[in-house]
């Protein structure tokens, strides 16, 4: 089969310590440091958080239709609501009897929600 080295992994701060011995002991330049923090400063800026009217806009859109869903349930219909309600208990047997599922779309509910928090908030940064 082959030899099987009893050392796989090499001594990494060994290394380390060898590249630091042999790397040359030449003092930086005296406006190296003016310049990084020069650099830091202007990248250290906070940007400020405005909210425009698009924002307002998709708070409203998103609350009026929570609104007109819970509101649907209160003024539904009576033969559509024991349809809705046959519906319901028959998806709370479905997710008992077997989660498999269940998981992958709560799992892609997850992500799909972190994703668009995240590209919102990237989006937000870099306007």
């Amino acid at each position: 089969m082959g030899i099987m080295n009893e050392e796989p992994f090499w001594d990494l701060d060994a290394e380390i310590d060898t590249a630091f011995r042999s790397a040359p002991l030449v003092h930086p330049p005296a406006g190296l440091y003016a310049g990084i923090m020069k650099q830091v400063r202007a990248a250290s800026a906070v940007p400020e958080f405005h909210l425009k009217w698009t924002d307002f806009a998709v708070s409203l859109l998103g609350s009026f239709s929570v609104a007109i869903f819970l509101a649907s349930f209160v003024f539904m219909p009576e033969p559509l609501r024991a349809r809705a309600q046959f519906m319901l208990q028959w998806m709370d047997y479905l997710s008992r009897v077997s989660l498999i599922w269940v998981l992958p779309v709560i799992s892609a509910v997850i992500i799909l929600a972190a994703a668009g928090f995240s590209v919102t908030c990237s989006a937000r940064l870099f306007k």
